[in-house]
């Protein structure tokens, strides 16, 4: 003999929706980084190629210069504001300024 079903228990009744779906409004866009690797107007950096070639490494190490010096003179020697304007970790800002002798407060 086969045991009996089980008892069917009643289906509960369905809840009434809490509330209708609104709609959310978007996010603010993102505001533009401080300094762009692409400037714009009369800011642009578009140096020309000479037919006697570039020194490649000097010039990446002239901008690389003035430009650290620049952000820590904007954030008054505070190297990680500093490194956080040129887009770097705190200890890769650190490393160059070791390699190009720079010092924080001047």
């Amino acid at each position: 003999m086969m045991p009996p079903p089980p008892p069917v228990r009643p289906v509960p009744p369905a809840r009434p929706n809490p509330a209708p779906f609104t709609a959310v409004p978007p996010p603010p866009p993102t505001p533009p980084a401080p300094y762009s690797a692409v400037a714009k107007g009369d800011h642009a950096f578009n140096p020309r190629l000479s037919p006697d070639g570039v020194n490649l490494r000097g010039m990446i190490k002239n901008i690389e210069i003035s430009m650290i010096k620049q952000a820590l003179v904007q954030t008054n020697g505070v190297v990680a504001k500093a490194a956080e304007v040129l887009g770097l970790r705190r200890t890769t800002l650190i490393e160059k300024m070791k390699k190009y002798g720079i010092t924080a407060n001047g």
